[in-house]
C-alpha cells in the first residue's frame, strides 16, 4: 500500500482526543508491505486512515483492515474518503466508521467530479457521517442542497471550517449560529483554536 505517513495520534478536528495509530495513504508515498503495516497497527484499539482518497488503492485498504481485523476484533477503524469511491471487500464489516468529506462549490470541482450520486447514496444507506468543511457563507447553502438531494439525516452532517480559512474562530462562529438553527453537529481543530 502506498503511504505517506504513519504514526501514534490524537484526533485533533472529529472525534477529538481519540487516540489511535494514523495511516494517511497517499498513491505518491511509499510502498509499504501490508504485513509491516499490520505489524505497526495490530495493537491499536483506533486506526485512523485519511488522504485525498483512501479507497484509490481498496484492494490493499481492504486486505489490511481484514487482517487486522482478524488479529484483533475489537479494533474500529475510522476512514475520512471524499466520498467519490465505495470499498470493496469490507462493506460487511462493522468495525468501520466512515467520514465522508462531501467537496463543496467553493473546492472548485465540477459537480459531477465531487458528487457521485450512488456512492454518496450508499455511504448514506450506511449510516456515515458527511464532513462539510466551510470556506465562506455560500457553502452553508451547497450543504442544505446535499443534505436535502440525498436525504442525509442531520445527525450525520458535521461541519467544520475548512483548514486554508484566515478567519477560524469568525467562521467557527458563524457555523455555530448555523448549527444551533439547522440542527446540525459541529467540530473545531484544536490546533487551529491556539492561534
Amino acid at each position: 500500500m502506498y503511504v505517506k505517513e504513519t504514526g501514534v495520534c490524537f484526533n485533533t478536528s472529529l472525534d477529538i482526543g481519540k487516540f489511535g495509530y494514523c495511516i494517511e495513504i497517499d498513491e505518491y508515498g511509499v510502498n509499504v508491505d501490508i504485513k509491516e503495516l499490520v505489524k505497526q497497527a495490530e495493537h491499536f484499539h483506533r486506526i485512523i486512515i485519511k488522504g485525498e482518497e483512501p479507497f484509490k488503492q481498496r484492494d490493499e485498504l481492504a486486505k489490511f483492515i481484514k487482517k487486522v481485523s482478524k488479529l484483533n476484533p475489537y479494533t474500529m477503524f475510522e476512514i475520512h474518503t471524499n466520498g467519490t469511491m465505495r470499498p470493496l471487500g469490507i462493506q460487511s464489516l462493522n468495525n468501520i466508521i466512515y467520514y465522508v468529506n462531501l467537496q463543496l462549490k467553493s473546492s472548485n470541482k465540477s459537480y459531477e467530479d465531487r458528487i457521485k450520486n450512488q456512492v454518496i447514496v450508499w455511504y448514506n444507506e450506511l449510516y456515515a457521517n458527511f464532513v462539510f468543511m466551510i470556506k465562506s457563507d455560500d457553502d452553508f447553502d451547497d450543504i442544505e442542497m446535499l443534505v436535502q438531494e440525498f436525504a442525509i439525516r442531520k445527525s450525520q452532517v458535521i461541519i467544520i471550517p475548512h483548514p486554508d480559512v484566515k478567519y477560524y474562530k469568525e467562521t467557527l462562529n458563524a457555523i455555530l449560529n448555523f448549527v444551533k438553527i439547522r440542527g446540525y453537529n459541529y467540530s473545531l481543530d484544536i490546533e487551529r483554536l491556539k492561534e
